[in-house]
């Protein structure tokens, strides 16, 4: 069976630990070289030495997911750093440890803009790149089993 994706390359949000670090660590074993993001890259040296050490290419790159022109640019980056990306990963999310009575508008507004917004249009910013370039690529994004069964204070 031949792959479907023409390139190897792939890119993880919130990859410092958890999901998105096995993640990024299961596709390089599979062969891909791996660009991982957070909102600061220091962060990532364990998940980019376990991508070295199964023997792909590892790139860690910033992304503010609330930040407009950070995920606008994160593919340009991306790409200049790795080569086409033929998978996305959107597993970055935030979550907030408080009674539902006392979450604030703001507060809200930032899990939805992390965990829905900025996603979207990060997977957006990845299909127009494939579209133009005439090649397929993979979205996948994550969901909390938050969405199935409810639990205290979140």
């Amino acid at each position: 069976m031949t792959d479907p994706l023409p390139t190897k390359t792939a890119l993880i949000t919130g990859a410092t630990e958890g999901i998105g670090q096995a993640t990024a660590w299961a596709l390089a074993e599979a062969g891909h070289d791996v660009i991982v993001t957070d909102l600061a890259t220091e962060s990532l040296a364990e998940t980019i030495a376990g991508i070295e050490a199964r023997g792909r290419r590892a790139l860690g790159l910033p992304l503010n997911l609330l930040d407009q022109t950070s995920v606008n640019g994160l593919m340009a980056e991306a790409e200049a750093g790795l080569g086409p990306i033929g998978v996305l990963v959107n597993n970055a999310g935030c979550t907030l440890n408080k009674p539902v009575i006392d979450v604030s508008w703001d507060e809200y507004d930032q899990v939805m803009d992390v965990n829905l917004k900025g996603s979207y249009f990060l997977a957006a910013r990845m299909a127009a790149r494939c579209i133009a370039a005439g090649r397929p690529g993979a979205i996948v994004s994550i969901a909390s089993t938050h969405g199935l069964i409810g639990i205290a204070d979140r």
